[in-house]
């Protein structure tokens, strides 16, 4: 994971061309992706999920998934959970590893506009380009 010795990988995707960002695949690392504009399309552990403006999905550690869609922008972010570990005494990430530890015995969670995890990954974005 790349910036500034972060356990997170961050990236803002378009995909208004219809687009497959990717296939299905699976990663260690806890994705987090959050729909900008458009509609999104999340398939998890053979379900899928749309998405809309604001809403927040946490996909699980070594699950199979894919996101598609023809219309979205989001920004999607990849949590290391053993870097993260590492960090869990920071003030600024040990809100996040805690909420991520809870989320573990689900395959996905999604959130609603949710303020709380809106304030943690703006924080991610503010020690992500600081």
């Amino acid at each position: 994971f790349d910036n500034f010795n972060l356990p997170i990988k961050m990236q803002h995707i378009d995909m208004s061309e219809g687009k497959v960002y990717r296939g299905i695949h699976s990663h260690i690392a806890i994705e987090i992706v959050v729909v900008k504009s458009g509609t999104l399309n999340c398939c998890v552990d053979e379900k899928t999920i749309m998405l809309h403006p604001e809403q927040i999905i946490f996909i699980n550690s070594n699950m199979r998934h894919r996101l598609y869609s023809e219309n979205a922008e989001i920004v999607y972010y990849q949590v290391d959970i053993s870097l993260l570990q590492e960090h869990a005494n920071d003030n600024k990430l040990s809100k996040l590893y805690f909420f991520i530890l809870r989320s573990q015995v689900k395959p996905y969670l999604v959130f609603d506009d949710n303020n709380e995890i809106k304030e943690l990954l703006n924080k991610i974005n503010i020690i992500y380009y600081a």
